[in-house]
């Protein structure tokens, strides 16, 4: 009886202090479990994202190399021009400037794939749209042209 009284008290702390103990261990444990799986998952997200800005940034710098360096042969050829017209003239109007430039751009965009530089395309999304990608090549056809001038 006093066997029984004993198991029975046994079963009834058991019950009663050990398994409410072992569950507020349980969730404890899950909870900082869960802390860290959240920490964790949000390290990864913004390493993943920091590494996809990277590319991007690898691929628009690409990019535009490869644009200043189509740019640059594009006002090289140009200069050629501009130098015969200064030999006979003496100095450039404002017509023949515009025309070197549009001739220039006509070289760049003909260089250039259709796929890259069409609306919608990477190198115009890219960029920032049709505005931006020609107000970057025009600014980079009057750097190449300093560029060439300080060279003569």
């Amino acid at each position: 009886m006093v066997e029984e009284l004993t198991s029975h008290v046994m079963q009834i702390l058991i019950q009663n202090v050990l398994y409410p103990a072992l569950l507020i261990i349980g969730s404890t444990v899950l909870v900082i479990l869960k802390n860290y799986a959240q920490r964790i998952t949000d390290s990864l997200v913004k390493k993943n994202e920091t590494e996809c800005l990277e590319a991007l940034t690898r691929a628009k710098c690409n990019l535009m190399e490869e644009v200043s360096e189509i740019v640059d042969v594009a006002v090289n050829a140009n200069m050629q021009q501009a130098q015969e017209w200064k030999d006979d003239h003496g100095k450039l109007t404002a017509t023949e400037v515009k025309k070197l430039n549009d001739e220039a751009k006509r070289l760049i965009y003909k260089t250039l794939p259709k796929s890259l530089i069409e609306e919608g395309g990477a190198l115009s999304t890219l960029i920032g749209g049709q505005g931006a990608l020609s107000c970057l090549i025009d600014g980079l056809i009057e750097k190449h042209v300093i560029e060439n001038k300080k060279k003569k």
